[in-house]
């Protein structure tokens, strides 16, 4: 494709010129230096600062981002600022690479943000088109934009997901260096290894004061530690104000169990932002191998989640705050996998997790200076 002389982005669209009463074939920057609207294919701009807000634009969400250098507002595809049509280094001219997941978990998103990091780390313009764009709202990283979810543009991070299953049982790598080697061979890259965003903005508080935080719950319910353990889990940290977080449809299940636990409080069905919010103020997180596990660690929140079919070493070696405890069983990791003792009737519940005592769970680390 052909570029601008000027300023090295793609000329628009696809190498053509701008529509008839554009004199020469411009650049997103000269087009706007000429009063033109906006083309509909713009590169990261070296200048490109942390995210202020997802905001919505039509059918779509758009990062809008600070702008290093100039006192303005930057949205990547819509609009940039004003001042960008005088920048010499507008574009860093990398070339793009779009990518989505198969995934459709939270965790899945968030070890997404992490592979397209990576990408941009190794010199390229990353576009992951994420489900769950609404949780990874917060994420700033140079070169990474964030999408809502197609999955006719790019390549599947999670292609050949049961060989993903059998390097977690055998604990070969992690799930996020998978979604890596399987951008780079797709994309035709060398290999590159996953990062971690430059930022990620907390939003605001929806809880008040110092809490730990219980997630019990978990989309793949044989991956959930029993609910009575949780209660156990709660009243081991006696003392302690606890926030218990499910959805709309765990509200009986949440008040059954922790109904006669002190100090514990409950809430179900929040919205996105608000369970964001509550799990990157928490002191502590306790989870299953779940969404708010992952997004404690992309929030560099300190956190124990409870795993037993991968291990934890596989699911969170980009989040250094979480620790994982598994049960001690032959069959873990089994990586639903028949050969390594996963069984039809572990679907409903995991035998190996059940077997898990509350007492191997650590309480907080500022417990100790209690």
């Amino acid at each position: 494709m052909d570029r601008c002389g000027e300023h090295g982005n793609l000329l628009w669209p696809a190498g053509r010129p701008f529509p008839a009463d554009a004199h020469t074939p411009y650049c997103h920057a000269c087009w706007r230096a000429g009063g033109g609207g906006t083309p509909a294919r713009s590169l990261p701009c070296v200048h490109e600062g942390p995210v202020l807000e997802f905001a919505a634009c039509g059918s779509e969400l758009r990062h809008v981002r600070d702008c290093e250098r100039f006192e303005e507002p930057c949205t990547r595809g819509l609009s940039r600022v004003r001042s960008c049509q005088t920048c010499p280094e507008y574009s860093s001219g990398r070339r793009e690479i779009h990518f989505f997941l198969s995934a459709h978990g939270i965790g899945d998103a968030v070890g997404g943000v992490y592979a397209a990091c990576g990408l941009a780390e190794a010199g390229y313009a990353a576009v992951f088109h994420c489900r769950h764009p609404e949780w990874v709202a917060g994420v700033s990283h140079p070169g990474v934009t964030v999408q809502p979810w197609r999955r006719d543009v790019g390549h599947d991070a999670n292609a050949d997901y049961g060989g993903q299953l059998a390097a977690g049982s055998r604990s070969d790598g992690s799930r996020v260096r998978w979604y890596c080697d399987q951008l780079a061979r797709q994309a035709g890259i060398a290999p590159f290894a996953p990062a971690r965003p430059q930022t990620v903005a907390k939003p605001a508080r929806v809880i008040e004061g110092d809490y730990v935080l219980l997630a019990p719950f978990s989309h793949g319910k044989a991956r959930e530690w029993p609910l009575h353990k949780w209660a156990e889990l709660g009243r081991r940290l006696s003392g302690r104000r606890i926030v218990a977080v499910g959805t709309r449809k765990d509200r009986d299940r949440l008040e059954g169990a922790f109904r006669t636990v002190a100090g514990v409080t409950w809430y179900w069905g929040q919205p996105p932002g608000w369970v964001v919010s509550a799990v990157a103020h928490a002191e502590h997180v306790y989870a299953n191998d779940s969404g708010p596990a992952h997004l404690a660690g992309l929030h560099n929140v300190p956190c124990t989640a409870v795993t037993a079919h991968l291990p934890g070493s596989f699911l969170f070696a980009e989040a250094p705050s979480v620790s994982a405890v598994s049960p001690d069983w032959p069959c873990s990791p089994c990586g639903w996998r028949a050969e390594r003792g996963y069984r039809r009737g572990c679907q409903g519940a995991c035998p190996a997790l059940a077997a898990l005592g509350s007492e191997r769970i650590p309480l907080p680390a500022v417990e100790a200076s209690r």
